[in-house]
């Protein structure tokens, strides 16, 4: 996990957030309803992502 953990919004893109996983190499990421109240939605994970994809 990364400190501070890295966020997305709930209306992020499956690309957006495909990027992120590339780039930084995450494995999961924190959905929030927006990032200033940061209220958790759920955890968009890489298998998540392939599953949305196939």
């Amino acid at each position: 996990m990364s400190t501070p953990p890295r966020c997305i919004e709930s209306d992020t893109s499956l690309s957006e957030a495909a990027k992120l996983f590339l780039h930084f190499g995450f494995r999961c990421l924190i959905v929030v309803d927006d990032e200033r109240r940061k209220v958790v939605q759920g955890i968009v994970t890489t298998m998540d992502l392939l599953r949305a994809l196939i």
